[in-house]
Parts: structure tokens; C-alpha cells; sequence
């Protein structure tokens, strides 16, 4: 009987003895020895230094790494399950001609136009783009700005212009902008100022009229949303346009698929803003 009880207790002992998770190093290198703040964190661990080449050694898992630099903000996800280095290249271009823009757009048509855009803006460069990006708007009201893969300073509507100030896009990586707003007419009309590829998709099965260079893909279903979908690759200043019928039916908007409707090639492929990327832009 005290063996057994003996045997038990020394159970319980073990059972209480912490486990202690495997630890790595996580290191942070910076070219030409810029100074940065380093911000790691998970749910159990939050660690902040400064200097220009930073070790941090934490228990094995997933952290967030913010490095900070001047207004710069670069957010990465690493899984820690040994030891792992970052070397950081901060070297910047403010040249926007290195951008790759992809306007798409999603219309419903109601009593008025409702517009839902995103800009897909591809940096091209090896450096990281921290400039201002301009994009020519219809005339329109209530515009609001809905998401961002993006950091960026500030936004402002000058002279039917959408120009984003001190907008922070890594090197050869993609981010999206996404913005709404309504018009006052059956008739959606914009101007291009650059190379561009564009995509509108109309809601609901009625045709419509529109420049002769935006071309027909026929009808496509999106969570049993109907949308005629229209393409163009357009260069240099450039303007196009889609009059809806003036009886066309309306229809409410479904911000569920405007969220998950991002469009990259004529074949239609879907992903979700949201979707996960090693490295991401805090926009705060």
C-alpha cells in the first residue's frame, strides 16, 4: 500500500515539473548599419531592442517581428524552430514608374452606381517603395477607404485624383488597396494615366455598353452572384467607360463577395485579401 501510494506522489511530481519549450535564435541583421527598433511577440512573449544587428532567443513557436525605421513599418511572421536570421536592406525608392498597377472594379448598379476598386499595386524593383501613388478617379462622392495590405500615411482626393501618401510596398511583392464610392449616374466613366491592366465586373446578367477596347469575357457566378466580367490592358493616358441600361434591375450589395473578389488574369482566379503572406505591411 506505500509503494503504491509512493508510486503515486511521485507522479503527481513529475506531472507538476514544467515543461520548458526548446529555444532558437532569432537574429536581425541591417545593412549599411542602420540603427532600426525590433518589436517581437506572440500570445506568451513580447521582447523590444534597438540597435543595428539584434539576437533575440525565445522558446520554439510563431512570432510576429515589427521593424521600425524612420516611418518605415516591415511586419514578418516567423516560425521559430531553430535558429533563424533576417538581414534587413532598407534601402528605399520613391520612382512610382517601377509600380505595376492593376485597377478591378466591381459595379452595382442601383437608383445609383456603387463602386467597390482595388488597386493592385506590384513593386517590381529590389527596393522597397516608400513614395506617393496617384490613380485618376470618376467623378463621384463618398468615397471611403476599406482596406490595405499596404502602410500608408495618409489619403486625400485632390482634383478627382486618389493620391496615397508615404505608401510602403516591399521589393517584389504585391499589395492591395481597396476603396469604395457611389456615383450619381448610370454612367461609370474613368481616365487612366498609365500602363495598366483592368478588370470591371457588373452585377447582374443584363448587358451593357461600354468602350469598344473593353472586352467580353461573357458571365460569371461568385457565390451565386451573377457579374458580367469586362477586361483591357490599357497604356498610357488612356479612358473607358460602362453605361448601364436605364432599367437595369438593382441589386443590394453582398460585402462578402466583394471581399473575396480579387481578379488577376482573364481566366478569373479568386483569392481573399486576407490571405496569409510571410512577409506583410502593418497598417496601423
Amino acid at each position: 500500500m506505500k509503494f503504491k501510494l509512493l508510486v503515486a506522489l511521485l507522479t503527481l511530481i513529475l506531472c507538476m515539473v514544467p515543461v520548458i519549450a526548446k529555444a532558437g535564435n532569432l537574429t536581425i541583421k541591417v545593412e549599411d548599419n542602420k540603427e532600426v527598433d525590433v518589436s517581437v511577440w506572440n500570445n506568451d512573449t513580447f521582447v523590444n531592442k534597438t540597435g543595428t544587428t539584434l539576437v533575440f532567443e525565445l522558446p520554439s513557436g510563431m512570432y510576429h517581428v515589427l521593424i521600425q525605421y524612420g516611418s518605415l513599418s516591415l511586419l514578418k511572421r516567423v516560425n521559430l524552430t531553430e535558429n533563424v536570421t533576417l538581414t534587413i536592406n532598407l534601402t528605399t525608392t520613391n520612382n512610382s514608374s517601377l509600380l505595376i498597377k492593376k485597377i478591378h472594379t466591381i459595379i452595382y448598379p442601383n437608383n445609383y452606381l456603387e463602386v467597390y476598386e482595388v488597386l493592385i499595386l506590384q513593386n517590381k524593383a529590389n527596393k522597397i517603395f516608400f513614395g506617393d501613388v496617384q490613380i485618376p478617379l470618376p467623378q463621384h462622392r463618398r468615397f471611403e477607404m476599406l482596406k490595405s495590405t499596404a502602410k500608408f500615411e495618409n489619403y486625400i482626393i485632390q482634383n478627382n485624383n486618389l493620391v496615397i501618401t508615404n505608401t510602403t510596398i516591399l521589393p517584389n511583392s504585391t499589395a492591395e488597396i481597396m476603396f469604395s464610392y457611389t456615383m450619381n449616374s448610370n454612367n461609370f466613366s474613368r481616365r487612366v494615366d498609365s500602363i495598366s491592366e483592368t478588370l470591371i465586373l457588373v452585377n447582374g446578367a443584363s448587358k451593357v455598353k461600354r468602350s469598344p477596347f473593353l472586352i467580353s469575357q461573357g458571365v460569371e457566378q461568385f457565390d451565386g452572384e451573377i457579374f458580367e466580367v469586362l477586361t483591357a490592358n490599357l497604356s498610357g493616358e488612356n479612358s473607358y467607360y460602362v453605361l448601364m441600361a436605364e432599367n437595369k434591375q438593382t441589386a443590394n450589395v453582398n460585402l462578402a463577395v466583394i471581399l473575396g473578389i480579387v481578379i488577376f488574369s482573364i481566366g478569373i482566379i479568386l483569392f481573399v485579401l486576407d490571405r496569409g503572406k510571410e512577409w506583410e505591411i502593418e497598417n496601423k
